[in-house]
C-alpha cells in the first residue's frame, strides 16, 4: 500500500524574524520512500498567529523567536502608514 507522508524538513529564521519553512511530501510504499519529494513552503511572520493543529516543533521556534521585541520591530517596519526617510530609500525611486 502507498501511503503519503508529509514533513516539515526545513525552519529557517529571517533577519525581520519571519519563519520561512518547506515542507517535504514523500510517497511511501512498505517503508519505502519512492522518488524525491515535492516541496511546498510558507512563512509564518511575527504578527501571524499559529493554528492549533500547528507542528509541535515549530511552535517552539516560533514562541522563542517572535519575541515582544520582535514582533514590535516588525510592525513599525510593515506599518503601511509610516513615513519612510529619504534615506532608506534607494536613489532611483527619490523624487
Amino acid at each position: 500500500m502507498i501511503t503519503r507522508q508529509e514533513v516539515i524538513d526545513r525552519i529557517e529564521i529571517m533577519e525581520d524574524g519571519v519563519i520561512q519553512v518547506r515542507h517535504a511530501t514523500y510517497f511511501v510504499e512498505d517503508g519505502v520512500r519512492l522518488g524525491p519529494p515535492a516541496y511546498t513552503r510558507s512563512t509564518l511572520t511575527p504578527i501571524n498567529t499559529l493554528p492549533p493543529a500547528a507542528d509541535a516543533r515549530l511552535r517552539r521556534v516560533a514562541v522563542a523567536v517572535h519575541t515582544p521585541d520582535v514582533v514590535d520591530a516588525y510592525r513599525e517596519k510593515h506599518n503601511p502608514s509610516r513615513a519612510i526617510p529619504l534615506d532608506e530609500i534607494g536613489p532611483e525611486n527619490r523624487p
